[in-house]
């Protein structure tokens, strides 16, 4: 897997390590892609903060102890946010992994593009094998592919918001499934798997606290129900 890291709303940033950090755009070999990135980003944020003033009115149902705009302000006003490129190589070799396997995002929310498919070419082309791509888990522990349209984006939820919710709201175990190569058997496509992801994060500053109402014992017994993944 290939990924292309930036900081979408600061070409200077403060990194973990307390240090000063630049993004690094190919300005010369892909004059367009900066802006790209940076627009696709801010659309996505966009979108991720309107979804948490929703989530506000949810949670602030079953934990009144929450400040009303919680999330939203969070959301909104959080630096820790960071757009990736991710390229999946095509599998041209007997193999049993996945292209990213089964886990939970850490951070609070992560918006996707739909996947493009390339062929060895470099071309795009319409990919729908059921058995390819990402999957989640249910809160009913069914594995089930996740169809996005074209025009749409998905938005998973991270362990920093379980936590902040006491388990009222939960983490999604997902994977990306690759197309199988078989050795001996019928020719198989050779099939590359791209999209952007947007992760929107605290900061290591910040305390992620369990809410007045909910307990570390509820916290574990809503969220660790999971075979696939490691245990929150």
């Amino acid at each position: 897997m290939g990924s292309f890291f930036s900081n979408p709303l600061s070409d200077s940033f403060l990194g973990e390590d307390g240090k000063q950090w630049r993004n690094a755009w190919p300005t010369d070999d892909l004059p367009t892609l900066k802006p790209a990135v940076q627009d696709l980003s801010l659309t996505m944020k966009g979108v991720a903060e309107r979804l948490a003033r929703y989530l506000d009115v949810y949670v602030r149902g079953k934990l009144p102890s929450l400040r009303p705009d919680f999330f939203e302000r969070t959301v909104a006003s959080t630096p820790k946010v960071n757009s990736r490129l991710i390229h999946y190589y095509p599998i041209r070799e007997a193999f049993s992994g996945q292209w990213t396997g089964w886990h939970k995002d850490i951070g609070m929310l992560t918006c996707l593009t739909p996947a493009l498919y390339t062929n060895e070419q470099g071309e795009e082309i319409a990919w729908s094998d059921p058995a390819v791509g990402l999957h989640a888990q249910t809160k009913d522990g069914e594995v089930v592919k996740v169809q996005v349209p074209k025009d749409c984006l998905i938005i998973q939820i991270g362990e920093a918001m379980e936590v902040l919710t006491g388990g009222v709201i939960k983490a999604i175990p997902h994977a990306v499934i690759p197309l199988r190569y078989r050795r001996g058997g019928p020719e198989v496509m050779i099939v590359s798997r791209n999209s952007m992801a947007l992760f929107i994060d605290p900061t290591h500053q910040d305390i992620l606290d369990i809410p007045a109402e909910r307990s570390v014992a509820d916290l574990f017994q809503c969220c660790d129900t999971t075979l696939l993944t490691p245990k929150l």
